[in-house]
């Protein structure tokens, strides 16, 4: 069992929270060549293998490209968020003194931009910038899948934690009424991953998992 950080931005972490997200997409580095298919999903390092037959029309072994997943069931990882580590509220109550940069440690308290939104104070730290022990949630894997980017269904990205109110239509997803929340999870994937990365249609790791509202050190 491996234990990762992963990062999230403030409205997938409230999502984390209202139990209403259960999978995250992270894109396969590298992606395989172009025309390439999935061979299959090996052990015991859980690596993709890609090769210019796919599953259907097999090629020669040494055509064969290996992507090695980011994850894999049973995995641990402990999110990083958005977030702020000072001292103590001050007696009457407003605000909390900021950290300094090297300062953070775990005797400070911590607020997290996800419970106060992203534009409000204090100012927030990258979660890139989050220390381990400052983590409330992770996620326990419980399974991993290989597909591109476009295969994703309605539950899938139900299961995403996109809302249609959140993040809108995308203009190559049919407005039929059965594809409401895909059209919202391309427009959430175009907000964090820039124009054109919907169309781009990648190759990514789809991972399924439990939220567990504690701190990895504290889980047996």
């Amino acid at each position: 069992m491996a234990e990762r950080p992963i990062m999230f931005s403030a409205p997938m972490v409230r999502a984390l929270l209202a139990g209403t997200k259960t999978q995250t997409r992270r894109v396969l580095h590298p992606q395989p060549p172009s025309g390439y298919a999935l061979l299959g999903i090996y052990a015991p390092r859980l690596t993709a293998v890609f090769n210019p037959g796919g599953r259907d029309r097999p090629a020669d072994p040494d055509w064969d490209v290996p992507i090695r997943l980011p994850c894999k069931p049973g995995d641990r990882l402990w999110v990083r968020e958005a977030f702020c580590a000072g001292r103590p509220a001050l007696p009457s109550g407003i605000g909390i003194i900021p950290e300094r940069r090297g300062s953070i440690d775990p005797t400070m308290k911590v607020e997290f931009a996800a419970d106060w939104g992203e534009f409000d104070p204090p100012p927030w730290r990258s979660p890139r910038f989050m220390p381990r022990w400052a983590s409330r949630l992770t996620l326990q894997v419980t399974s991993v899948r290989v597909q591109r980017l476009h295969e994703i269904s309605e539950a899938d990205a139900i299961a995403e934690g996109v809302s249609i109110q959140q993040f809108g239509w995308h203009g190559s997803v049919p407005a039929d009424g059965a594809h409401e929340h895909i059209g919202s999870y391309a427009a959430l994937w175009e907000h964090l991953h820039g124009p054109g990365s919907w169309d781009a249609n990648p190759w990514v790791a789809a991972i399924t998992f439990r939220v567990l509202r504690d701190n990895i050190d504290n889980l047996t």
